[in-house]
């Protein structure tokens, strides 16, 4: 998976900074997924960016509140994530292969390529039920926690 990151180049004009390689990182605890953090943001952009890589160690974790991580992850066949939730909103499209959304109720939904997920901070599960691999691409963003 390759990475583009535009900005504004030396001379003043909008230009493509650098490419490169995204490599898998650790991903959930407890699922087989592959995870691939391809941007990270502050609370606060400033643009245009100078494109340094916000990416640096490329591990995971939760954005706070305002931040946002944008992400690929690739769910092995007859793979799950373990019940989870997260603090933040989340959009979430599949690029390829089928998932089934598995909400805390037992309702469920199957998403094929081009589906779309909104998930705000509900206990949810993924599991892949095919034989081959499904990617989705997730923006997650950092939220405020209140009580229920």
């Amino acid at each position: 998976m390759k990475r583009v990151v535009t900005g504004v180049g030396a001379d003043g004009r909008d230009t493509i900074l650098w490419q490169d390689d995204v490599e898998p990182i650790a991903g959930m605890p407890g699922s087989s997924n592959e995870t691939r953090l391809c941007w990270s943001s502050p609370a606060r952009i400033a643009l245009p960016s100078d494109g340094s890589d916000p990416v640096v160690e490329r591990t995971m974790s939760m954005p706070n509140p305002g931040e946002a991580r944008f992400l690929f992850l690739t769910f092995a066949p007859q793979s799950a994530t373990p019940v989870h939730a997260t603090p933040t909103l989340d959009y979430v499209t599949v690029v390829s292969g089928e998932l089934w959304l598995v909400m805390e109720d037992g309702g469920e939904c199957r998403l094929a390529a081009g589906d779309a997920v909104v998930q705000n901070g509900t206990r949810h599960a993924w599991e892949n039920r095919s034989a081959v691999p499904c990617t989705i691409a997730a923006t997650l963003i950092g939220a405020q926690i209140s009580s229920r």
